[in-house]
């Protein structure tokens, strides 16, 4: 039973998550593999399981990614702050774009937690590590396996 009272703090590695869902988003939602790719063009460097799992978790808590299928789209007030950043002409670059994300999430977000070690506060089971890894390889082009 989830406690709706709960709410997260936000780290960077969760701000980075949502631009990146925000950015490899498609009318069907972006897929891992995109996600992936996005979080890697903007922060040069991949998304782990934990960091996965835990900021889907908390994201999805708050209304602000929603999982369907297996994609992952913007919702609620995320979705409606990402089309207002389209527009805001102070935002064009990505870096700004992001710091803008990175202030949605809250005043300050705090030091990403370990990316090897999983949140039990915040668990997503459904986000396996061969899940992840198959969209790393997805990512990468690697298909063999």
């Amino acid at each position: 039973i989830m406690d709706t009272e709960k709410h997260p703090q936000f780290t960077f590695s969760d701000a980075w998550l949502l631009f990146s869902v925000a950015a490899a988003e498609t009318p069907q939602g972006g897929t891992l593999a995109q996600i992936m790719a996005v979080g890697d063009m903007i922060d040069h460097s991949i998304f782990s399981g934990p960091e996965l799992r835990r900021g889907f978790a908390k994201l999805i808590h708050v209304g602000y990614i929603q999982e369907i299928g297996n994609n992952f789209s913007l919702s609620g007030q995320a979705k409606d702050y990402w089309a207002a950043l389209a527009t805001d002409r102070k935002a064009k670059s990505l870096g700004k774009k992001f710091e803008k994300v990175q202030s949605f999430l809250g005043p300050r977000p705090l030091p990403s937690a370990d990316p090897r070690v999983d949140d039990p506060e915040w668990p997503y089971p459904a986000l396996t590590d061969e899940i992840v890894k198959a969209a790393y390889q997805q990512y990468t082009g690697q298909n063999q396996g």
